[in-house]
């Protein structure tokens, strides 16, 4: 029973993994990244001092490769892992760039990971974090 079990949830997290989404980055309606890759060179942006003192907005897109119950949420975090906003029951969202400066002020890496938690807590599935984009600041 129990390497039965054992089996299915490796399955299961297998599967899992492989059924990713994509998702899109824009700043001031321009798209930084549009991907489904998971590889933080690739996924790493430096945002130009003039595109970080404008006015406009921050995107983040993230569509599902196969819809699921999941809980999904964005997380923007700093160069040393401090959580400084999240947007719980989300897939997407758009924050204005002004808010982010005030936020990160003094910081040079802005990162942005998406978490992905069962709908029960009681489930013996794990939490999955996803880091969508790397943007290094002026």
């Amino acid at each position: 029973m129990k390497k039965s079990l054992i089996l299915c949830s490796f399955i299961l997290t297998t599967m899992w993994i492989q059924a990713q989404g994509k998702w899109q980055i824009i700043v001031n309606k321009k798209t930084l990244i549009a991907t489904s890759e998971i590889n933080d060179s690739l996924n790493t942006r430096i945002i130009k001092s003039s595109v970080w003192k404008s006015g406009g907005y921050l995107e983040v897109n993230y569509t599902e490769a196969s819809p699921s119950n999941w809980i999904k949420s964005l997380h923007f975090i700093d160069e040393v892992n401090n959580e400084l906003i999240k947007r719980e029951n989300t897939t997407h969202t758009k924050i204005k760039i002004s808010t982010l400066r005030k936020l990160f002020a003094g910081k040079k890496t802005l990162r942005i990971y998406m978490s992905i938690d069962p709908p029960n807590p009681m489930m013996m599935a794990p939490s999955k974090m996803i880091t969508l984009c790397i943007l290094k600041l002026p």
